[in-house]
């Protein structure tokens, strides 16, 4: 029996089936853009990061605010998509560290002069060491 966000009774696990299905493959996972649920406070902080997903080529991004739930990523380019998957990883990464990233949904996009990305990270899903070096690194 295939696998399918049926099997799931959480919404990130539901996510987590479709990221994988696009992996795999399938079409482009594109899920409903979050409500604003922000809870804690937003940090300026400038990181730089390899983002890449489904309908975003790997790029070489920065971060403008940071927050324990999500970032703000600056992109050259136009945006991808709100309820797009994002992979992102910490550039230069640790040592080994290749499997290090954070899996994130774009939750608002911004454009203009600049174009970025409102994200929330997907916990269940992270890399739990990425997740920890990220959040040593909030002030």
């Amino acid at each position: 029996m295939p696998l399918t966000t049926a099997h799931c009774s959480h919404s990130i696990p539901a996510k987590a089936v479709q990221w994988i299905h696009g992996l795999l493959g399938g079409p482009a996972p594109v899920l409903p853009a979050p409500a604003e649920r922000r809870t804690l406070s937003r940090h300026p902080l400038r990181l730089t990061l390899r983002v890449s997903g489904q309908t975003q080529a790997e790029i070489i991004a920065h971060t403008l605010n940071v927050s324990a739930e999500g970032l703000f990523i600056e992109m050259l380019q136009p945006a991808p998509p709100p309820g797009s998957i994002l992979r992102l990883q910490f550039v230069p990464p640790r040592q080994g560290g290749s499997l290090e990233e954070i899996i994130a949904v774009v939750a608002r996009t911004t454009s203009g002069k600049s174009h970025g990305v409102g994200v929330q990270i997907l916990e269940g899903i992270s890399h739990p060491e990425a997740l920890r070096l990220y959040k040593a690194r909030l002030p």
